[in-house]
């Protein structure tokens, strides 16, 4: 399976150190299934049928579109309660922390709240240091008291959460933001039968699809 990003594909991508690619565009030939990732939820079916015409693929190989949604925000500490994002209060300044490689889609999406969103991106997989939690509590102190919060992603939580050098003074304040993976064009049931045909076949892993 192949993911591409939407933002960056690459077909208009190149080899390292020019862009990110680390094999030739030639090697998506090797993938059973391509998933085009991050769409614009609004995508027309004329841009539909220009990606299928940029990928390019062989015949064999099945061409997915998901777009990106976001579930309810989540204390990160202490267990509070869930709520989604359009329940924020108007007016609250956010602070964005974020270690993953393409945080304007998560900005973009905050920003269409009408909140003040403050972004401090560190690089992707980013190992948080004991100066990054002191800049991260210095960017929230900043921000209007009363009317101030944290929101990071799973993937960074995981790696904040049990930092020894995270201030207890703003862990009430960091929420997480879960990431749900939404496939267009009714594409999702398409995609579990392919799976499922997939490891059925594989006398190894047919056990997998019984359970």
């Amino acid at each position: 399976i192949l993911l591409v990003d939407h933002n960056r594909l690459i077909t208009e991508d190149a080899l390292l150190p020019a862009g990110r690619m680390r094999e030739p565009l030639s090697g998506k030939g090797r993938a059973h299934v391509v998933i085009i990732t991050k769409c614009p939820k609004d995508m027309k079916q004329i841009e539909y049928s220009v990606l299928r015409k940029q990928m390019d693929l062989y015949a064999f190989q099945q061409l997915f579109f998901t777009t990106m949604d976001y579930g309810k925000l989540r204390p990160l500490f202490n267990g509070g309660k869930a709520y989604a994002l359009q329940n924020i209060h108007p007016g609250v300044h956010i602070l964005l922390v974020t270690g993953i490689a393409s945080p304007e889609p998560l900005e973009e999406e905050l920003s269409k709240t009408n909140h003040h969103v403050h972004t401090l991106a560190f690089s992707d997989h980013h190992d948080f240091t004991g100066q990054d939690m002191l800049e991260i509590e210095k960017e929230f102190h900043r921000l209007p008291e009363g009317k101030r919060m944290i929101i990071t992603t799973e993937k960074d939580a995981v790696r904040l959460a049990p930092h020894p050098s995270l201030p207890e003074t703003i862990k009430p304040y960091i929420y997480v933001l879960p990431i749900e993976i939404v496939f267009l064009q009714d594409q999702q049931e398409t995609f579990n039968k392919y799976i499922l045909d997939y490891v059925r076949k594989n006398s190894r892993n047919s056990l997998l699809s019984e359970k």
